[in-house]
């Protein structure tokens, strides 16, 4: 309880008002300026200790080895941001990851173009999937869905997008993006030593009936006036890559839509995905042709009463990821996962399919910009792994629920 009351006064003690970016410089007759800005997500976590069953001697299965996953205090991101505008028509976004290491995260230089029209060069997210191009700071649960750790999240590369309102019609009615990329097969690789001709491909499509914000957020948060105002955006994305011999010998496509629509404090976010991977099997490669699927459904809404109407949201997400389906049956056994699922709170490299119903309650001291968000995942394994599926009394679940209390202070 007095871990839950450190976070939960910390957040008191900040929220003396909005964030705002620290201007370092501004020259506005040459159309230049240069901000400093970032946000930290400190949290405290209390995860159940998994069991793990090693093969069994002699027919008899081993009783449950239960591995400690620690609770406590942890920092998920701190994220220090330069971003700034060089002359009327060329601007620059820097982002550095400092948890674990400090590195490069993200560098784009945009250059309008004409109207509308923008070229983006760096290392950013490909537009793929609303909630994977969303920052982690405006996220309206801790964490993103599971499967979307299988989308290109950033990579080396270029994209042009094209946004239009057609005249009459709403600001970003029509927003329209094609991209090519490095496609680095690591998506937490860092962006060096990744020069090769194995590229990845990117579009997306998103239209926005009502307008579109420009900063992508979830959950209804807007202030109370601009509620009454329906939001309601769709959008549908593609990739495709190829791998040599030497990075996985494999073609790739990637399909994605999702949906997002705020009203009067009420949000609703859907995704799918699926992701299709034909190995070239030249005499190099023998691995199965597979795919894997992923949904999302998440809603929330604002409890209609004064005051907590501007502040306190409850939230709630169902979401299913099986990752490696063999295209054909008879190799269906080749890929179950060599070990059972850990859970959000101990990733690992279990590809077991599972199911998460995640539950949380948010208080917006700031709306995105100062915000404690408490949720609680309970993770379901929908399908067998390698040993609860060749012994009897392995089981196929693990206890594997997580809590987190998680502050976002964007400055």
């Amino acid at each position: 309880m007095r871990s839950l009351l450190a976070l939960a006064g910390l957040g008191i003690l900040l929220g003396a008002g909005p964030a705002h970016a620290f201007r370092l410089y501004e020259d506005p007759a040459a159309h230049r300026w240069f901000d400093f800005t970032g946000y930290a997500q400190p949290y405290w976590r209390m995860v159940d200790d998994p069991c793990v069953y090693g093969r069994p001697s002699g027919g008899v299965a081993p009783a449950c080895a239960v591995s400690t996953t620690p609770d406590g205090f942890g920092l998920t991101r701190a994220r220090p941001i330069f971003r700034g505008q060089l002359n009327a028509r060329t601007s620059f976004h820097l982002e550095l990851r400092t948890v674990p290491n400090v590195e490069l995260l993200d560098l784009r230089l945009h250059f309008e173009l004409v109207e509308g029209l923008r070229l983006t060069v760096g290392r950013f997210r490909v537009p793929f999937s609303r909630q994977e191009m969303t920052s982690e700071s405006r996220l309206q649960l801790p964490d993103r869905a599971s499967f979307i750790a299988n989308t290109p999240g950033r990579q080396l590369g270029t994209k042009l997008r094209y946004e239009t309102g057609f005249g009459a019609l709403p600001e970003r009615f029509l927003t329209v993006e094609a991209g090519i990329y490095n496609g680095e097969s690591a998506k937490e690789r860092a962006p060096i030593n990744n020069i090769d001709e194995d590229y990845l491909y990117a579009a997306r499509v998103q239209v926005a009936p009502f307008g579109a914000p420009a900063v992508l957020f979830e959950g209804d948060a807007r202030p109370l006036e601009d509620r009454a105002q329906p939001l309601v955006v769709v959008g549908a994305s593609w990739t495709f890559d190829t791998r040599g011999p030497q990075n996985g010998n494999y073609d790739q496509r990637r399909l994605g839509a999702d949906l997002l629509a705020l009203w009067h404090g009420v949000s609703l976010y859907g995704e799918f995905y699926r992701y299709d991977r034909d190995y070239k099997n030249d005499g190099t490669t023998f691995d199965p042709d597979r795919h894997g699927v992923g949904w999302n459904v998440q809603a929330g809404a604002f409890v209609p009463a004064p005051y907590v109407r501007e502040h306190l949201e409850l939230a709630g997400r169902v979401e299913a990821w099986d990752p490696e389906i063999a295209r054909e049956a008879r190799f269906a056994p080749q890929l179950l996962s060599q070990s059972s699922g850990s859970g959000p709170g101990r990733p690992s490299t279990s590809t077991q399919a599972h199911r998460n119903y995640v539950a949380g309650v948010n208080w917006y001291f700031e709306g995105h910009d100062l915000k404690l968000q408490a949720a609680y995942t309970h993770r379901v394994e929908t399908e067998a792994w390698q040993l609860s599926q060749e012994f009897a009394g392995i089981p196929q679940d693990v206890d594997d629920d997580s809590f987190r209390l998680q502050l976002t202070y964007r400055f």
